[in-house]
């Protein structure tokens, strides 16, 4: 008969090691893959703070590697010719 760790161990043991890819991703300068491994570690075993703070550390970081991108040229900017017109005069 085979050994069968206790659930709670499993998943310890699976969040340590997804904590050390986090660190390794973190040392290859790769932030938003870091960010989300530690995450992914931290909600594994939501009592490790240590988890949670390094997941909190790099979440900057990684936002940094990923700035926001411009809208398309065909997504809508701007005001509406519905209402373009609506609030150009007081007497409209």
């Amino acid at each position: 008969m085979a050994f069968v760790p206790p659930p709670h161990l499993v998943g310890a043991d699976n969040a340590a090691k997804i904590f050390e890819e986090g660190r390794k991703a973190e040392r290859a300068g790769q932030m938003a893959q870091a960010y989300l491994l530690y995450s992914r570690a931290a909600a594994l075993e939501p009592d490790n703070q240590f988890y949670a703070l390094k997941a909190q550390a790099t979440q900057a970081r990684a936002a940094l590697e990923s700035p926001p991108k411009p809208p398309e040229s065909g997504a809508k900017t701007g005001a509406s010719t519905e209402t373009a017109g609506l609030f150009d005069s007081i007497t409209a």
